[in-house]
């Protein structure tokens, strides 16, 4: 025969239970990131676009022979060149990147948006002339913690120059 102590016991642990099942709740701020790159130079370019939300471990770096290395870099500006020589992909390593690939042909662009991004968010970029011996422009473009936007554009010129430009809003 069930008793008030039984019952208080069922209450008890539905309670717990119910606890347990309750989902996390993410409460960082979110942003959208938009990611824009121009080829005004006259040979077709291979380019590579990645999203870091929460920053990144490494780069691997594909190259002519088929063989990958993995370097340890938390960011661009410790990437040496010499190690870009001779390189056919790039791809940035991180539990929250999203890494883009694409070809772009003389006088074109292509524009992509990144919707509901963790904030404090980075964008790596590289491109590369199809058929260059290396990996000849690449880096990174951010915002600070606030930002409720990121616009990001690339544009790479004849020359071998590229000029970046980034819009933070918030």
């Amino acid at each position: 025969m069930p008793t008030l102590r039984h019952a208080l016991l069922a209450l008890a642990v539905a309670v717990v239970l119910a606890g347990c099942s309750v989902p996390i709740v993410d409460d960082r701020p979110t942003t959208d990131v938009s990611v824009s790159v121009t080829n005004r130079a006259d040979t077709t370019h291979e380019v590579r676009t990645a999203v870091v939300p929460d920053g990144f471990e490494a780069v691997d770096v594909t190259y002519r022979n088929g063989s990958t290395r993995r370097l340890l870099v938390t960011g661009t500006s410790e990437i040496r060149p010499a190690a870009l020589r001779n390189a056919t992909n790039l791809s940035v390593v991180g539990a929250t990147v999203q890494n883009r690939a694409f070809r772009l042909d003389p006088d074109s662009g292509r524009s992509t948006v990144y919707e509901d991004i963790s904030a404090n968010v980075s964008v790596v970029y590289a491109a590369w002339p199809v058929g260059a011996d290396r990996i000849s422009n690449y880096g990174t473009l951010s915002c600070s913690y606030r930002a409720t936007y990121l616009d990001a554009s690339v544009t790479l010129y004849v020359d071998g120059n590229t000029d970046t430009a980034v819009d933070c809003g918030g």
